[in-house]
C-alpha cells in the first residue's frame, strides 16, 4: 500500500499542484502581505535545501551508478509516468539512492510550486514566442517602405 502511495499517488499529486501553481499566479490582498513575506523566507530556504539535496543525489546517481541500468530504470518509469501507466515493478527493484532522489525531486517540485519563482517555467516559452514573432516582422519587406 505504501509503495502505491509513494510511487503513484504522490507524483501525480505533485504534478497537479505544480500545474495549478503555474496557472494560478495572482496577487494577494494587502493583509496577507506581511504573512507572505515571513513564510516566503522559510519557503525559499526550504526550496533551496531541497534543490541542493536533489542535485547531490543526482550527482551521486551519475557517479556511482554509471555502469548499472539505473538510468534506464528511471527513464522507463518516467515515460510510463507521462503515459499515465507507470511500471511499479521498476521502482521496487531500483536502488535506494534512486528512490531517495525521486522522492526529493517530487518534494522539491511540490514546494517550488508555491514560490514566486514558479513563473520561471514559462520563461523559455515566452522567449520562443518573442523570437518567432520578431522574425515574422523583420522578414516582411513590405512593412518597411524603401526611401
Amino acid at each position: 500500500m505504501l509503495h502505491w502511495l509513494v510511487w503513484l499517488v504522490y507524483p501525480y499529486t505533485v504534478a497537479a499542484v505544480l500545474g495549478m501553481g503555474i496557472v494560478w499566479k495572482y496577487d494577494t490582498p494587502e493583509y496577507f502581505g506581511e504573512m507572505q513575506r515571513k513564510s516566503g523566507l522559510i519557503l525559499n530556504k526550504t526550496v533551496k535545501v531541497l534543490w541542493l539535496l536533489t542535485t547531490v543525489t543526482g550527482i551521486g546517481l551519475i557517479a556511482f551508478y554509471r555502469a548499472t541500468d539505473e538510468f534506464a530504470t528511471m527513464f522507463g518509469w518516467l515515460i510510463g509516468f507521462l503515459h499515465f501507466s507507470p511500471d511499479m515493478e521498476l521502482l521496487k527493484h531500483a536502488s535506494l539512492l534512486l528512490r531517495i532522489h525521486l522522492i526529493l525531486l517530487f518534494t522539491f517540485l511540490l514546494f517550488f510550486s508555491f514560490t514566486k519563482y514558479v513563473s520561471i517555467v514559462f520563461k523559455p516559452i515566452h522567449l520562443l514566442q518573442a523570437l518567432s514573432s520578431g522574425k515574422g516582422r523583420r522578414g516582411n519587406p513590405a512593412r518597411f517602405p524603401r526611401v
